[in-house]
């Protein structure tokens, strides 16, 4: 398909993984991963294994087309029409852009282009981390005196 206009995903720092986001002339915005696009992906035949020097790139297989799949688009199933110009800003969260797209409508979106891997899932138990935490505290006050109270005795024999 053809493109409408181009913009890259940003970070903060840049740690996370770089997307190229691609609109569409039917106003939608395809998130495709710049590995993608490397021109250093080996051609591996069908059937066949990549040797230990093109596994350790990590770069996928090189295909005459790039393939987009319908997971891939970041709009869902929300259309911009007339698409005109798509804006991607770093948000705090490292793992975080901010896609902002115009044109006859505007779409605004926060995208994770490496997951959330600096967000703490929502069944993360935080009452044990509390817990444990507040034992080493009350742990480490406890020995504290313990240590004193023996130099102490130790200095009076």
């Amino acid at each position: 398909f053809a493109a409408s206009c181009l913009a890259v995903s940003k970070t903060a720092h840049g740690t996370a993984a770089k997307m190229l986001l691609l609109g569409t002339p039917a106003g939608q915005i395809a998130a495709i991963d710049r590995r993608m696009l490397d021109p250093r992906r080996p051609k591996v035949m069908p059937g066949t294994k990549p040797t230990p020097e093109q596994a350790f790139e990590r770069l996928p297989a090189f295909h005459p087309e790039i393939p987009v799949a319908g997971t891939s688009f970041v709009t869902l199933s929300h259309r911009v029409e007339r698409l005109r110009k798509i804006h991607a800003n770093p948000a705090v969260l490292e793992s975080s852009s901010l896609v902002f797209a115009h044109g006859l409508d505007t779409y605004f979106m926060r995208m994770m282009p490496s997951r959330g891997f600096d967000t703490v899932p929502p069944d993360f138990p935080r009452a044990l981390l509390v817990t444990m935490v507040l034992g080493l505290a009350l742990g480490l006050g406890l020995l504290r005196r313990i240590v004193r109270h023996r130099t102490v005795n130790l200095t009076w024999k």
